[in-house]
């Protein structure tokens, strides 16, 4: 039933335990909009559409890892490309206000850093093509 369904959700992350829930169904919303990650099934009703966070295009739940696997992808260009921006202003940013740079230079070095952030996100989804 659709309340036995989310009870148990909430019994799981009062526990500590981080929840997803796969529905496919109108009987599955409760649960999908309680756990902490939903997933509905493209072939499914349209309320557990409504109520997850991700729906899946197939049926195929091997979707799911597919979907996993690419999020930490994704968080790791993130990090690597804070770091890259991070780096960049560590460096430039004292330089450019010391004088030793001239706003041709800064302005430049500013492109530059914007398109390694740019192409190391390209590489993640040229990776994933």
């Amino acid at each position: 039933m659709p309340r036995d369904k989310s009870q148990f959700i909430v019994k799981l992350q009062q526990k500590g335990y981080r929840v997803a829930m796969v529905g496919d169904g109108i009987n599955d919303a409760p649960a999908l909009v309680q756990a902490d990650l939903s997933i509905a099934v493209h072939s499914g009703g349209q309320l557990s559409k409504e109520a997850a966070d991700i729906t899946l295009m197939r049926s195929d739940t091997g979707q799911i890892i597919e979907f996993l696997d690419f999020a930490k992808q994704v968080n790791k260009k993130i990090y690597q490309n804070l770091a890259l921006t991070f780096l960049y202003n560590a460096v430039s940013i004292p330089i450019a206000m010391s004088g030793l740079l001239s706003p041709l230079v800064a302005v430049t070095a500013m492109l530059l850093s914007s398109l390694s952030v740019t192409g190391n996100t390209l590489m993640l989804v040229r990776r994933n093509s």
